[in-house]
């Protein structure tokens, strides 16, 4: 099928033909965000970066949602196919919409090292309860470092809260930053038995 478009919208018009900035109007509709509880199983990571020079790397994961964060055990000597096996749980309010893992390579004679990151919106959480994802993670420089497999569940409690609907400002929200982690040894609330 051929798209018609009138010359003042075509990319190629003159700007004098092009519709002024300010009468593009888009609405942003935003859904009710539930609270709850949310169980995050971090299984595994496959193909991850090596970052190690000599010997496997060491590997574990910083996993956040909102302010609260857990770090999993080091899998020594996990090399590029780590297996984390570890559950933790979140409470979950309206501004939470993503699940954040960072994973680092464990040195003991220099600082760690970041492998990489990777995010989850909780969207599709929020509305199924449940996601097999298999999250694929980026290096600092945006490049491919591997995948990570996440279970997580949801579970809300309570009614449903409601957030304003229309014409609000999207907000960009801030990235993970991959400074070295500090004071990340809570253990978790729930090991696997």
């Amino acid at each position: 099928a051929i798209l018609h478009l009138p010359l003042s919208l075509r990319p190629s018009a003159p700007p004098y033909l092009r519709p002024p900035l300010t009468l593009l109007r888009v609405d942003v509709v935003t859904r009710a965000m539930p609270s709850g509880n949310l169980e995050v199983n971090v299984l595994n990571a496959i193909r991850l970066k090596d970052t190690q020079t000599f010997g496997k790397q060491d590997p574990y994961c910083v996993v956040q949602c909102g302010h609260t964060h857990f770090r999993t055990k080091t899998c020594t000597d996990g090399g590029t196919t780590p297996k984390f096996n570890e559950r933790f749980h979140f409470v979950v309010g309206e501004g939470d919409t993503e699940l954040s893992v960072v994973i680092w390579n464990s040195n003991t004679m220099s600082s760690d090292n970041c492998i990489g990151k990777c995010a989850l919106p909780l969207a599709g959480v929020f509305a199924r309860g449940y996601d097999d994802a298999r999250c694929h993670v980026l290096d600092m420089k945006g490049r491919g470092a591997g995948e990570l497999n996440i279970v997580v569940t949801f579970a809300a409690t309570g009614a449903m809260q409601q957030q304003p609907s229309f014409n609000q400002p999207m907000m960009m929200q801030q990235q993970p930053s991959f400074s070295q982690p500090t004071g990340y040894m809570a253990q978790p609330v729930y090991q696997q038995p």
